[in-house]
């Protein structure tokens, strides 16, 4: 599965089980600081999953874009997710 949105959007979306990578596009560097999450809520039972964020940073191309895959997460009941980006203003991608 392959959704693409920008970080102002708010996603809802139906996952089923297992592995999923959050991929930031434009570049192959990127720096945060700690007020930036990204937050993947189930609806149904109002819980948040966990993501865990890649220490070593895998640099790929996406959909003929520069990528740096930055999380990964695992979703163990298929539901019903809202996906959202908190303080999106401090996150910095630089193309090299």
């Amino acid at each position: 599965m392959n959704l693409q949105f920008k970080l102002k959007d708010i996603l809802e979306v139906d996952l089923y089980y297992g592995f999923y990578d959050i991929f930031v596009l434009g570049g192959f560097d990127v720096q945060v600081n700690d007020d930036f999450f990204i937050e993947i809520l189930d609806l149904k039972t109002n819980e948040a999953i966990l993501l865990r964020e890649k220490n070593l940073k895998v640099r790929d191309y996406k959909n003929g874009k520069r990528a740096v895959k930055f999380f990964s997460f695992q979703v163990t009941d298929k539901s019903k997710y809202r996906i959202s980006v908190h303080n999106y203003e401090d996150l910095t991608v630089f193309y090299s």
